[in-house]
């Protein structure tokens, strides 16, 4: 059998040539195969043929559909992958947006998105640490952020909600200072929360405090003092010579500043403050009378007559004998005040209120001056007294001291008597001549011993 195309010899039966590759035209019918190329029906039975393609065409063909078949498998695998990665990219994107922004709502869209994602659980713990935070900022107590802490260990929020902590523990200690009101309430709260806002104002409770404790105790003291005083003036008497009466007021001894301080209007650079404690004594409730000197030296020296006026137009020693004389009558040991029981005496006491005059800051209450006095003396005891019920300390007349005149000794002394000698003795209180700056009790005048204008005393005696 040739092939009808090549015409080279080929095997009985077979459907293609081995030489030129020619498939061969078969009859369906009868399966007769040596036809020419151009056949198109059986010459036997009439039968259209079957076959009769170029081989080459075939395989081209073949491997044209091998190549489809191959793009088509690699299109769809690339789909597939495509169908995998560029979800699982748009989703991580997604993701990365829900940690920048780090919100509930962020991680809401995410899960609502992707609820089999990659990160659907983390996000899910987000959630409800979010949650958890938002539930513990609302409630705001110190138990609801411990549990959130206890729960999210690592949690962001962490060191917000200790600091929240420590703020409802300040909180709550400072309403327990409050509450307490004491200072070393305040001072604990300071120790502790040495940050707090609060500290201004403890400090200023803590000076209020101070303040009403000093007070408090300045108060007590004087209560004691007041006492103490009413004690020691259950000793006062009154003294009577030839039918003519004088109170003697008994004084607390005590410590006191004796002179001005710096600011003290109308001050004299004698003044200086300096500490002076003295004993208790015995002091005239009123300046020595026209009456009682009158009894005692049957005279009458006053330019301004009256018996219930002080006496004045006396010098120092005239006042000596006086006393000497008075003190013959009575038994007793009278003489004159140092200048620190006469300041001390007209301060009032250990009782004093520290006022500029003697027994008030309104010297027109409490004495004869020049604008009041008319231009004389007036009847003892018609002011108002000082603490210790002494008249006419500041104004009137004034009064000599015992002591001689000089500058102050700085440091502390006990019953002080003045200088050792001088020129000059002391003599205080003011006139019914003189201004208000000379009627203070820290002001200091001093005279000859034989000057008589406008000058009288006191009586002073030891217990």
């Amino acid at each position: 059998m040739k092939c009808p195309k090549c015409n080279n010899g080929i095997a009985v039966g077979a459907k293609f040539c081995n030489h030129c590759g020619y498939k061969f035209k078969v009859c369906p019918k009868c399966g007769k195969t040596d036809f020419p190329p151009e056949a198109v029906y059986c010459s036997d039975c009439g039968k259209k043929l079957e076959g009769g393609e170029d081989d080459g065409n075939s395989r081209k063909k073949n491997r044209e559909k091998t190549v489809w078949i191959i793009l088509l498998s690699l299109a769809a695998i690339l789909a597939l992958v495509l169908g995998i990665y560029i979800p699982k990219h748009n989703e991580q994107k997604v993701w990365e947006k829900s940690v920048t922004r780090n919100t509930l709502e962020a991680y809401e869209q995410y899960i609502a998105k992707y609820p089999d994602g990659k990160h659907a659980a983390f996000a899910m713990q987000k959630i409800e640490m979010e949650e958890a935070w938002q539930n513990a900022l609302e409630e705001k107590t110190e138990k609801k952020y411990k549990e959130f802490i206890a729960k999210y260990p690592n949690s962001p929020y962490n060191e917000d909600a200790n600091s929240n902590i420590q703020k409802i523990e300040m909180e709550e200690a400072w309403q327990k200072a409050l509450e307490e009101a004491t200072e070393t309430g305040y001072k604990k709260f300071i120790a502790e929360y040495p940050q707090s806002p609060y500290n201004g104002d403890a400090n200023t409770k803590i000076a209020d405090i101070q303040k009403k404790t000093k007070l408090l105790s300045e108060q007590q003291k004087r209560r004691q003092l007041l006492l103490e005083q009413k004690k020691t003036q259950k000793k006062s008497f009154t003294e009577t010579v030839n039918g003519i009466s004088f109170g003697m007021v008994a004084v607390k001894g005590g410590t006191f500043s004796m002179g001005s301080p710096a600011n003290e209007k109308d001050r004299d650079d004698d003044e200086k403050q300096h500490q002076v404690t003295v004993s208790d004594f015995f002091i005239g409730k009123t300046e020595v009378t026209q009456a009682l000197w009158q009894t005692v030296m049957g005279n009458n020296p006053s330019r301004f007559k009256g018996d219930n006026r002080p006496v004045e137009q006396v010098s120092r020693d005239d006042c000596q004998k006086f006393i000497k004389a008075l003190n013959k009558l009575t038994g007793k040991h009278y003489r004159l005040p140092t200048e620190a029981q006469w300041e001390y005496a007209a301060r009032g006491g250990c009782i004093s209120n520290g006022y500029i005059y003697a027994g008030s800051n309104n010297i027109d209450v409490v004495a004869w001056h020049s604008y009041n006095s008319g231009g004389e003396t007036h009847p003892a005891g018609q002011k108002r007294p000082n603490e210790l019920g002494l008249y006419d300390m500041s104004g009137n007349v004034s009064e000599w001291c015992q002591d001689w005149y000089g500058s102050y000794i700085s440091r502390s002394q006990i019953d002080p008597t003045g200088s050792v000698s001088g020129y000059f003795r002391v003599h205080r209180g003011g006139t019914w001549g003189d201004s208000a700056e000379d009627c203070r009790t820290a002001n200091r005048a001093n005279g000859g011993l034989s000057q008589l204008g406008g000058l009288g005393f006191r009586l002073v005696l030891f217990p």
